[in-house]
């Protein structure tokens, strides 16, 4: 029930609840929510659980990949859709901490051997019908995950859904609604169309005095924008950056401050046999302890259960506690367990032991001294803005003030939208927030510096010109292209109403498609209400227009098209086939209302544990990186 509801889900609410075994670690990261991040702040709270910086950074980074996938196109930090792909991205991990609070609350885990069971019980762990752990750890490093994390995401997701499924079990549905659901949506009809493009209708050309008229009845349709030409004053990071130097002293202290993070932990290569009971792990040790290599004793062993999983080089923390322990205590070569966790029984290797290594000053200098200069750049800037307001509320013309701070100045004119008089864009691309506060300024109004979306600002403006009819040569290119396209709308839908009317009295479509130029016969063999109309060459409101109207009649009005008009004769209905099962279309209905009812807990949930969003680092998070 619960791998139906997820694939058929489409609130982001229900997504966060409802995680499929392998796919919703790649897509949600659901370890990284696990285990508390190294450094950075909160970025949000749920109750009292927190969501770390470097959390978000990485669900971001998988999100973004999810995106770039569904949409087809890559979707980088860049992108004008990245701001709604990490609110996507946050929201997930904020639904995902609601439901594990609820679950801490009320005392509900997982055992060892329940997860051991979900594990090896997955379809894409599994070679001919029994648990291959070679399949599990392939799968791991594609979805970059280790075994200690995966472990906790699958018992975290085993208590999700054991909340979900008290939750949405008492749901049902009905088989009478769902033959009604199969019998509208499986419904076909048989149609003929006459199609009348309005491009196909031939009109006179406007003499001067019908465009002066449709103008003088249409004056409130052509109307110029308000414009503003202003002054503007502009500082961002980016200005200042060049300036910035970092000592060396500083670049050492940031060295020695982050010392942890350039360290790469001891790590280890090992080799595993995998056994599913303790007996068949000591049966497999003893052949290891006479010397048999361990591809030789996994094969002998085969038919027990018994694989070979070649970890390749492991840090503790990538290992279950209960592993870590003694493979990190032991010497290069020697032999470890059987050791029991929650994925079998595990005999281990150790082929070499890597010493941990940190990064020298000189490898991490270069990326030191990018970071602490933006950092010193992000500092600057408020004092540099607030020391440039100072100057100008001492009245200090904008122009001197800004060629003293060394400001970028415009002199542009804009409308509403940001568009120039000629219908392009200005040379600097202004946020939403900056034109709206131009155009809610008074004219000659002192400037003072305002902030938005990281960029610093002020602004006078020197004019407006209010928003004001066209004149009737400022009309003129747009006039004559509208007066054709509505003059030829209203052809197209005279000659459809014509043509109905002698429909209704006997002739047939066919003949009246032949006899006048331009009108196209459509004949619809059958079309279901799902079809893709342009495959039938018919307009989208035709189709509707065909579902709409009983079987066997002649629609009583034209159907008004983007490219014209048309006339429709629905024919009969073609009943949908029998079902072979009403099973599927219960589950979907079953689905839906389950949706509505996460939904519902959703909001309940949010009541219960306050969400605080740190809306300030989550402003800076595509600026800075995340970081």
């Amino acid at each position: 029930m619960l791998d139906a509801l997820r694939s058929k889900a489409s609130s982001w609410v229900v997504k966060g609840f409802l995680t499929v075994l392998v796919v919703s670690f790649a897509i949600w990261g659901i370890g990284d929510i696990l285990r508390a991040p190294r450094t950075g702040g909160a970025v949000a709270r749920v109750g009292e659980r927190e969501i770390g910086v470097r959390t978000l950074e990485r669900a971001f980074e998988r999100e973004l990949q999810r995106f770039s996938e569904e949409t087809g196109q890559a979707v980088g930090r860049d992108h004008p859709l990245a701001a709604v792909v990490l609110q996507r991205a946050l929201e997930r991990l904020i639904t995902v901490e609601l439901l594990l609070a609820w679950a801490d609350d009320l005392g509900i885990g997982a055992s060892d051997a329940e997860v051991r069971a979900r594990i090896q019980g997955e379809p894409a762990f599994q070679s001919d019908g029994r648990y291959d752990p070679e399949r599990l750890k392939l799968v791991l490093r594609s979805l970059g995950l280790d075994e200690r994390s995966f472990v906790a995401e699958v018992r975290a997701d085993i208590v999700r859904e054991r909340l979900v499924r008290a939750l949405t079990r008492p749901v049902g549905t009905s088989a009478t609604l769902a033959r009604r659901l199969w019998d509208h949506r499986n419904e076909a009809r048989r149609a003929e169309v006459l199609r009348i493009p309005s491009a196909a209708i031939r009109i006179e050309d406007p003499d001067e005095a019908t465009l002066r008229t449709f103008w003088e009845e249409n004056r409130d349709r052509f109307l110029r924008p308000e414009y503003r030409t202003v002054t503007l004053a502009l500082l961002s990071i980016e200005d200042i950056l060049g300036e910035i130097a970092v000592s060396e002293e500083d670049l050492r202290a940031a060295y020695e401050e982050h010392r942890e993070e350039f360290t790469e932990p001891e790590r280890r290569r090992v080799v595993q046999l995998l056994a599913p009971d303790r007996e068949t792990a000591e049966e497999a040790r003893r052949r290891l302890e006479v010397g048999d290599e361990p591809g030789a004793v996994a094969e002998a062993l085969a038919d027990r259960g018994v694989r070979l999983v070649d970890l390749g080089t492991v840090t503790r923390d990538a290992l279950p506690p209960a592993l870590a322990e003694p493979i990190f205590a032991a010497a290069a070569g020697e032999l470890v367990g059987p050791v029991e966790s929650p994925l079998g029984f595990h005999l281990v290797r150790v082929v070499e032991v890597i010493p941990a290594r940190t990064a020298s000053f000189a490898e991490k200098r270069g990326e030191l001294e990018k970071e602490l200069r933006a950092r010193e750049a992000a500092g600057q800037l408020p004092r540099l803005a607030t020391a440039f307001d100072d100057e100008l509320a001492a009245g200090t013309a904008l122009e001197k003030a800004a060629e003293k701070f060394g400001l970028r100045l415009h002199t542009l004119t804009l409308d509403r939208s940001g568009r120039t008089p000629e219908g392009g864009r200005p040379p600097v691309d202004l946020p939403p927030e900056v034109l709206e506060k131009i155009f809610g300024a008074a004219e000659k109004e002192a400037p003072i510096v305002e902030e938005a979306d990281g960029l610093y600002f002020a602004f006078r403006v020197d004019r407006i010109e209010p928003q004001r009819p066209m004149t009737f040569e400022e009309a003129r290119p747009r006039l004559e292209a509208v007066w054709r396209i509505e003059r030829r709308r209203e052809a197209a839908e005279k000659l459809a109403k014509a043509l109905i009317a002698r429909a209704r009295k006997g002739e047939s479509l066919v003949d009246l498609a032949r006899e006048i130029p331009g009108v196209r016969f459509v004949t619809v063999p059958r079309i279901a209400r799902d079809d893709d109309p342009a495959r039938h060459d018919l307009a989208p409101e035709v189709a509707r227009a065909i579902f709409a109207n009983p079987p066997g009649t002649l629609v009583a009005e034209p159907v008004l098209t983007a490219d014209g008009a048309a006339v429709v004769r629905v024919g009969d209905r073609i009943p949908p086939p029998e079902p072979e099962s009403l099973a599927g279309l219960e589950e979907e209905i079953r689905r839906s209302w389950q949706d509505e009812a996460l939904i519902q807990l959703d909001a309940w949930l949010r009541t219960r544990y306050p969400v605080e969003v740190d809306n300030r680092l989550l402003a800076q998070f595509l600026q800075t990186g995340g970081t």
